[in-house]
């Protein structure tokens, strides 16, 4: 019986086998000399890096300069470090974070940093350990403010890695900053033309990051301070972004420490986690870390505590890797606590398979007591096991945690390297595929707490011998397909080597068309409107009416071929507006007559009516999308159904609608906006506090001025009143009730 036990677990677990998972810190062996940060001079501590800044194979670690130490370079020489020194100084400065980057696809590796002292460091490699210090031309920081930390990722997909830089500002006065890589290393502030707040936010981590699949990257700001949530921007694709955090579910209220990005459970969609203080010092706080698991349809739950992931202490870092290469990611979070205080100093939780998290207190790090900030992974001795790179404050030493896991298990390490796409590769969704199941990593330049990781993603793949294919999507849209690749070695793959069609919007595994293919046809055509509502500027009674009229086109698709309904719209007088409409020949498909009427005649209402929404690149990409999707012809326009044409039928419905629409009193060819109503009272300016207000009538609407104000669906508002949402809609003829 103990035997065909071991055969059901063995059968049950498939190639997921789990070792004995053990960390060990040695820095002392594999350092040649005491590595330690320094004192800072305001308050808490830095991030590190563990890339590969000269491109030799072998993952190195950066550390930020301190008030006592300048910026510290440690070169893995084959699995021993050697402090180097390079020509980059910090003049005296403290920086929080280090990163390297290949802002000018030249192919090597160029340093930034940033000081919250007011300055920032961009030195351009030059190849053979020389570098030119070009910050001063660059248009980055020109003036002092406290830069706290940073994030790459390409913005507009021309190929080159664009700037986020974080600026927490004590005072609350000065506010984050994007900047466009324009070439020839000069960066453009579009702060205000992208769309993002002009309002301090007191963020301390970032990561761009493509939650919603659709080829563009979004980013994530982890902010400090209960009374301002976390943010999630969404990137439109035409150089605006629109802040999604509320519809989201991102817009947590915590003490935001970390922005760390993977997709834990192997869902094509990207998970965050995020770390934060406990107990909390705001009632309001969530407890503990968030874990925010990404459910597909633009929104995130929470989900720390169920999966065990909570933490509970005063967290900083956190990185996820596979630490005993068993195809499940684990997840490593650090604090400046030594555990006496009753929080946890660090924390190593082991995923089960199944996405539940324990951390059972034998993986090595049971004696960590250090003042640890940022952590991030590389591979010291280019054996496929991820180990630990941790930043210490004070007199501490470094952490350098080696990976000893005794697992056996069998590993890939994948480099990128772009033609068409940023050279590092930086949001690409890579998939991989072995034994029948599949695993997604994403790349990502600057993450976690103020960090950055190995330039090489990690895959664990247990006791398989084979990599079925690693599928690479680039941020350009080139899809590469690699197949029959052998495990246990470090590859580099470089873009457009092996294209193939590229069906889905990126390697998350499909657009959001291909999501609902298995519901009918009317109930993606509403899935579309709601995304393109969700998107749109928040006025219920305006999309109340959308959703109506395309009820109108559903039911009237479906009802004309019924034997016993009757049509509402077609062929009859809704409201004094007369649809006039002259028969048509009875399909021999019923299904697929009414499929096509009625998709022709939603997509007609459906992009006329957001061609101008704030949220149109999205809704006009998203019904086209599914129009092809279903196999039609957005190109045929034609309104005349007299051949019998199923198509010019929905064509001249959707048209119809449109006129209708004109006739409703909703005054929509001005936009809906009020054509006699003006409010009775003064704006209420809110950046002041008086002891009396003047009103001249406090039973009427009393409008708001702010100095900047965004909608319910994060949309940012043109001017600083926002308008009475629909005085004069009651004279819209009635559509939901009987008139």
């Amino acid at each position: 019986m103990r035997n065909i036990g071991i055969s059901l677990l063995l059968i049950c677990w498939g190639y997921h086998i789990q070792g004995q998972t053990s960390f060990q810190e040695v820095q002392s062996q594999v350092v040649d000399q005491v590595v330690r940060y320094g004192d800072v001079a305001t308050f808490h501590g830095p991030g590190i890096s563990f890339a590969d800044y000269d491109n030799d194979g072998w993952d190195d670690i950066s550390i930020p300069a301190s008030t006592t130490r300048d910026f510290q370079f440690l070169r893995n020489t084959g699995g021993q470090f050697v402090v180097q020194t390079l020509p980059i100084s910090s003049g005296g400065l403290e920086s929080r974070q280090v990163t390297w980057v290949d802002f000018d696809n030249d192919g090597d590796l160029d340093f930034f940093a940033n000081s919250d002292t007011g300055v920032c460091w961009l030195y351009r490699n030059d190849g053979n350990n020389s570098f030119t210090d070009i910050i001063a031309a660059s248009g980055i920081a020109p003036e002092p403010r406290t830069y706290w930390g940073n994030s790459w990722g390409d913005i507009d997909n021309d190929g080159d890695l664009d700037l986020f830089l974080i600026v927490r500002d004590n005072d609350f006065v000065d506010h984050n900053l994007l900047y466009r890589n324009e070439g020839s290393g000069i960066f453009s502030d579009v702060t205000e033309s992208a769309g993002l707040s002009l309002n301090a936010q007191f963020t301390q981590s970032a990561a761009f990051i493509d939650y919603d699949r659709d080829g563009h990257q979004d980013l994530f700001l982890a902010n400090d301070k209960d009374e301002l949530p976390n943010v999630l921007y969404r990137n439109r694709g035409d150089g605006t972004f629109m802040d999604v955090s509320i519809a989201s579910g991102m817009d947590l209220h915590m003490d935001g420490m970390s922005a760390t990005v993977a997709d834990y459970n192997n869902d094509g969609w990207l998970d965050v986690y995020v770390t934060n203080i406990y107990p909390p010092v705001f009632t309001t706080s969530v407890l503990g870390n968030a874990f925010l698991r990404n459910n597909g349809d633009g929104t995130f739950s929470n989900i720390a505590l169920s999966n065990g992931t909570r933490f509970d202490g005063f967290a900083w870092g956190a990185v996820f890797m596979d630490g005993e290469n068993d195809s499940d990611l684990d997840l490593h979070v650090v604090s400046h606590q030594d555990g006496s205080e009753g929080g946890p100093s660090s924390a190593y939780y082991q995923n089960d398979g199944s996405g539940i998290f324990a951390d059972t207190g034998n993986f090595g790090f049971e004696n960590d007591i250090a003042a640890s900030y940022g952590n991030a992974i590389g591979d010291i001795q280019n054996d496929g096991l991820p180990d630990i790179a941790v930043i210490n404050i004070g007199d501490q030493p470094i952490s350098i945690w080696q990976n000893n896991s005794t697992s056996g298990n069998n590993w890939l390490k994948i480099k990128l390297e772009g033609t068409q796409s940023n050279r590092m590769g930086v949001g690409s969704y890579i998939k991989i595929g072995v034994a029948g199941e599949v695993q997604y990593r994403y790349t990502l330049c600057g993450e976690g707490f103020i960090s950055q990781n190995s330039l090489s993603e990690f895959v664990g793949i247990g006791t398989a011998n084979n990599i079925e294919y690693i599928e690479v999507v680039w941020p350009s849209g080139i899809k590469d397909r690699f197949e029959n690749v052998t495990p246990n070695q470090m590859i580099t793959l470089v873009e457009n080597t092996n294209p193939v069609e590229n069906n889905d919007q990126n390697g998350g595994g499909g657009t959001r068309a291909d999501e609902f293919a298995h519901l009918s046809v009317a109930r993606q055509w509403n899935e579309a409107l709601l995304d393109a509502i969700r998107n749109d500027f928040a006025r219920p009674p305006v999309h109340a009416r959308n959703l109506y009229h395309s009820s109108l086109a559903m039911y009237d698709s479906w009802a004309l071929f019924d034997n016993t309904a009757e049509t509402i719209f077609l062929g009859k007088t809704q409201n004094g507006y007369s649809c006039s409409f002259d028969g048509i020949e009875a399909p021999e498909d019923v299904e697929m007559a009414r499929e096509v009427m009625m998709s022709y005649a939603l997509y007609r209402l459906l992009v006329y009516r957001f061609t101008n929404s704030p949220g149109a690149t999205f809704a006009l990409q998203r019904f086209e999308e599914l129009f092809i999707h279903l196999g039609f012809d957005s190109s045929f326009t034609n309104t005349d159904y007299s051949s019998g044409s199923y198509a010019a039928l929905g064509n001249y419905l959707g048209a119809k609608l449109i006129d209708f629409g004109y006739n409703d009193g909703s005054n929509e060819k001005d936009d809906y906006e009020n054509e006699y109503y003006q409010p009775v009272n003064e704006p209420l300016a809110l950046d002041r506090y008086e002891e009396t207000y003047d009103l001249a009538n406090p039973n009427r609407w009393q409008p708001l001025a702010f100095e900047s104000f965004v909608d319910q669906s994060g949309n940012p508002i043109t001017g600083s009143i926002p308008e009475f949402l629909g005085p004069e809609w009651g004279q819209v003829k009635p559509f939901a009730l009987n008139s």
